[in-house]
């Protein structure tokens, strides 16, 4: 017997043959009286396609039914027509009317609308045999299953065809035998397309690189992880009778929540134009539905692609707002919770490394990152998409990208002296979302990387930082730019060891470092900064300090424009200011060849500084 795979019949060939795996025609045309959101239903429980108006959904199904390609693969004649009758009937059911498959165009209240006759009762016949039932149940959840498995494997769109792309076999449940045994014979029909597709791919890569593969998937139905391959105990597979390698699992050991089973590439010379053969048997009282399709691999940076675009500014503002403990709205004073400030690190869990672009999965309520694009390469292997901080499930539409973080690395890189790569392990993170950077490794107490004074960044200044759609910063406002190589030099300068392990001190206790302006801690923990202007009394001590090195006395300070006119002109009243006069000049003296030794051991210590830089 030849068979007709293009569905339109042929010469030599029976029609009986074509008209036999085709749907009903009545019924085909009865989805013109459908709504959409039944018409929508049928699309989803068939695995095709379900946008767009209602005239291209019923095009869409009209040209299914018509084809017996299309139709075997949407499950197979008496899967689409249980399908539509079923759609009928809850439309109906709606409705308050009644619905005769005899005549699925019609609807009807009451008496039968023909002659007056009553509607006659539905006798259901014989029911099908268990093993019948379980191969046409349509499992319309299990495509959508297998395409959340692997990200990194997408449905192949050439050919292209009105049913689900890529789909050579529908899912298809396993039939129960005696016992805990299950087993699954059906033909599977690959195009000549799909073929040359294969062959043609097969000779540009090598078989780790192949672009292009014919996959088989098997999904538990009742399995707790919805978005992973499951093989059943003992399996074994054949493909045109030929065995396939398939993960083998004995009876009682059970896969765990963070196992995955791989897919089964079947190679291309086990394969044939037309009609191929499908044979699996298990010893498993579970319910399995196997699929195949051809699948596409995709690039790590598709992969990205498929992650969101990081939200604003205001709502990642907000999230820290609500991490952090900060009041809300409608929040009662008595409630409200505000915690102090947080520390977050900059650096991937899993590189060690300070983050490129930080994301955390959706699930997440905490502040701790990961680099999103090692967090793609990793699971590239293992294929686990769990999120290395929670255990939460993170696949790439699961996952988020930190618009806070990413733009505080933005700022922190346009600060950096090539502008490309910062050494800010650690940032410091007000309630309210304002932030500084500390320095110092990530082992060290918070409070010891304060006192290199650097300044806060406000809130409202990180809203002009532009991100793109992957996450990367395209823009840093001129205003954020401002402090570049002032903090890099702190951070460097931190932790060096002067010679005999003793730090120069400026005035106050501070650490003075070359290039930055020292500071000090006042009460209340804020640091003040201090002003480029000096006092009266400094520039006093330094011309005495010039005065004393050129081997001069320094001049006595001048005296305030008002004249004195004392009771007495004598002599001895006006020799007594000569004489303190000079008792003033030895004091002044003194103080300044102090102060001078004093500078030389500050200049001495800075120059020590300046050299290890």
């Amino acid at each position: 017997m030849v068979y007709d795979l293009t569905g339109d019949g042929g010469p030599g060939r029976p029609a009986g043959a074509v008209d036999s795996v085709l749907i009903d025609r009545q019924l085909l045309t009865s989805i013109a009286s459908l709504r959409v959101k039944e018409l929508t239903g049928i699309l989803m429980a068939l695995g095709m396609p379900k946008t767009g108006p209602k005239p291209e959904l019923v095009r869409r199904l009209t040209e299914m039914g018509s084809s017996a390609i299309l139709v075997r693969h949407a499950g197979g004649k008496p899967t689409v027509e249980n399908v539509i009758k079923h759609a009928h009937r809850q439309l109906a059911q709606e409705r308050g009317q009644n619905w005769d498959e005899t005549r699925p165009s019609v609807y009807w209240s009451g008496a039968n609308p023909v002659r007056g006759e009553k509607r006659p009762r539905d006798h259901p016949g014989p029911a099908p045999p268990a093993a019948a039932r379980a191969e046409n149940t349509p499992d319309p959840g299990v495509w959508a299953r297998v395409l959340a498995c692997d990200p990194f494997w997408a449905a192949a769109d050439v050919p292209k065809l009105v049913s689900t792309p890529g789909v050579v076999m529908s899912p298809t449940r396993m039939t129960r035998q005696n016992g805990a045994s299950q087993s699954l014979q059906r033909p599977f029909v690959l195009t000549a397309e799909q073929y040359f597709l294969l062959q043609k791919d097969a000779k540009q890569h090598a078989p780790q690189k192949r672009e292009y593969q014919l996959q088989i998937s098997c999904v538990l139905i009742d399995d707790p992880v919805m978005a992973r391959l499951h093989w059943p105990f003992t399996a074994t597979l054949r493909v045109n009778q030929a065995p396939l390698p398939v993960m083998y699992r004995n009876p009682g050991n059970a896969m765990g929540k963070a196992g995955r089973d791989p897919v089964v590439e079947v190679p291309l010379a086990l394969l044939a134009v037309g009609q191929n053969s499908l044979f699996m048997s298990c010893a498993d009282r579970r319910s399995f539905s196997l699929v195949i399709r051809i699948a596409k691999r995709r690039s790590l940076d598709q992969v990205k692609g498929l992650v969101p675009a990081p939200a604003g500014f205001p709502a990642a503002r907000a999230f820290v707002e609500r991490a952090l403990g900060g009041a809300g709205a409608g929040d009662d004073d008595d409630d409200m919770i505000v915690e102090d400030n947080a520390i977050l690190s900059l650096r991937c869990p899993i590189s060690g490394q300070i983050c490129v672009t930080p994301a955390r999965t959706k699930k997440c309520t905490s502040l701790a990152v990961f680099d999103l694009d090692t967090y793609i390469k990793l699971n590239e292997g293992v294929r686990k998409w769990t999120c290395p901080h929670c255990g939460a499930e993170g696949r790439p539409g699961d996952v988020v990208v930190d618009g806070f973080l990413t733009r505080v690395l933005g700022v922190l890189r346009a600060r950096s002296r090539d502008g490309k790569s910062t050494n800010v392990s650690r940032v410091e993170v007000e309630p309210s979302g304002r932030w500084r950077p500390v320095a110092g490794d990530d082992g060290g107490p918070p409070g010891n990387a304060n006192a290199n004074g650097a300044p806060w960044v406000e809130t409202d200044a990180m809203n002009g930082v532009v991100l793109g759609l992957g996450g990367s910063v395209l823009h840093v406002p001129p205003e954020l730019r401002e402090a570049s190589g002032e903090y890099e030099t702190t951070v460097a300068t931190h932790s060096t060891n002067y010679a005999g392990d003793v730090k120069p001190e400026g005035r106050d206790g501070v650490v003075a470092t070359a290039g930055v302006t020292p500071t000090k801690v006042e009460s209340g923990d804020v640091l003040q900064s201090e002003t480029d202007e000096e006092s009266d009394e400094e520039e006093e001590m330094r011309r005495a300090v010039l005065e004393a090195r050129r081997g001069r006395p320094p001049p006595l300070a001048p005296e305030d424009d008002v004249i004195v006119i004392g009771d007495s002109d004598s002599d001895e009243a006006q020799e007594a200011p000569s004489g303190n006069s000079s008792d003033d000049h030895e004091a002044m003296a003194e103080a300044a060849a102090t102060l001078h030794r004093e500078r030389e051991r500050a200049a001495a210590a800075n120059a020590a500084v300046e050299a290890s830089a």
